[in-house]
């Protein structure tokens, strides 16, 4: 059960949520008729450092018993790499 409520629906979540921003970013920069994949990724990437926290913060007061350092950084990468980096430096 555990592994269920900590693991799998954080993921399932996840995939959605970033399934549903790339659909979105794609829409959009079509209409404007934009196709340049790096700037549809640093955009994706943009709207998940802000939409990743929030979602995460939704899922563990709602869904996830233990914290998983894992699930942490798929929803927020950019953050958790920063501090890693500051507890290096």
């Amino acid at each position: 059960m555990y592994l269920i409520k900590d693991i799998v629906i954080p993921l399932l979540v996840a995939g959605f949520s970033l399934g549903f921003i790339s659909y979105v970013v794609l829409f959009v920069l079509r209409l404007f008729s934009i196709n340049f994949g790096l700037f549809k990724f640093i955009l994706v990437m943009l709207i998940w450092y802000f939409v990743g926290p929030v979602i995460y913060e939704i899922l563990l007061n709602n869904v996830i018993i233990n914290v998983n350092e894992i699930i942490k950084i798929i929803y927020m990468p950019i953050q958790s790499i920063i501090n890693i980096f500051y507890k290096i430096v």
